[in-house]
């Protein structure tokens, strides 16, 4: 039959033990537990008045004051982040004198709140914002009734490759009990690159992809010269004759005045 002694009955015996007089490591190694635990026991005695008050049951604390999530610390919570979302869960548990699994708790589970990362945007001023309204009421109409502009259309990029591989420090995650196991992924200092182009027509055609030299910089002349003996051939042989609008972004090579005049 299998007995279960309680940390309660540890106690008691080792009172019983204090009171005979045996010493902590006596009584350590009779019982089988704990030096330290004997000399909790013992410290106990010795600061109590009298030492027959001391009892084997185990002392009643109160609960922690950062642990009681009432719904009044709970509002004031809410209130303190709805007056300044930006301030973090840290701060919240420096003004409030709590611990931060305390602050964690209320945000996530009693007022459902997630942290998210601050948005970047592209600041738009008044005279952008109507001219890109026309351009999209022009390009939205052009959309809508295609007979009246049966162009075709080519549109092209640049893309630079290195061979390192791409990761995304704060989404790239390894599910696993020990950090040694997560895997790296090694970059080099100076990682060797190629720039690409590519042109696709409204159509569907895909140009074969153009690469640059290796280490080459693509400035206006560099562009203009393949434009001229790369991407227009191509452009002209599957027109087959048809008018085209050749479209490309806003890189330097591509609004420099030399490509402009080129492409005019």
């Amino acid at each position: 039959m299998n007995i279960t002694i309680t940390v309660e009955m540890k106690r008691g015996a080792v009172l019983s033990a204090l009171s005979a007089g045996r010493t902590p490591k006596e009584i350590a190694e009779f019982h089988k537990v704990a030096l330290s635990f004997v000399y909790k026991i013992k410290g106990r005695v010795d600061d109590a008045n009298d030492p027959e008050d001391i009892s084997a049951k185990r002392k009643k604390h109160d609960r922690r004051s950062d642990s009681i999530r009432t719904p009044e610390f709970v509002a004031r919570v809410q209130d303190m982040v709805d007056n300044d979302p930006n301030k973090s869960m840290n701060a919240l548990c420096k003004e409030l004198g709590v611990a931060y699994g305390t602050i964690h708790r209320v945000i996530h589970e009693d007022l459902r709140y997630n942290s998210y990362v601050l948005k970047r945007g592209h600041f738009i001023d008044l005279a952008m914002q109507e001219k890109r309204l026309d351009k999209a009421k022009k390009l939205l109409n052009k959309v809508k009734h295609p007979e009246k502009d049966n162009l075709l259309k080519f549109f092209s990029d640049e893309k630079n490759f290195d061979q390192d591989q791409k990761i995304n420090r704060r989404n790239d995650r390894w599910l696993c009990k020990d950090p040694d196991e997560v895997p790296r992924i090694m970059h080099t200092k100076f990682p060797a690159t190629i720039m690409v182009l590519g042109v696709v027509s409204s159509e569907g055609d895909v140009m074969p992809p153009h690469y640059f030299l290796k280490g080459q910089r693509v400035n206006a002349a560099d562009y203009i010269n393949v434009l001229r003996d790369v991407v227009k051939p191509w452009m002209d042989t599957i027109a087959d004759g048809r008018p085209y609008v050749f479209q490309q972004d806003s890189a330097p090579a591509h609004k420099a005045k030399a490509t402009q005049e080129w492409l005019q």
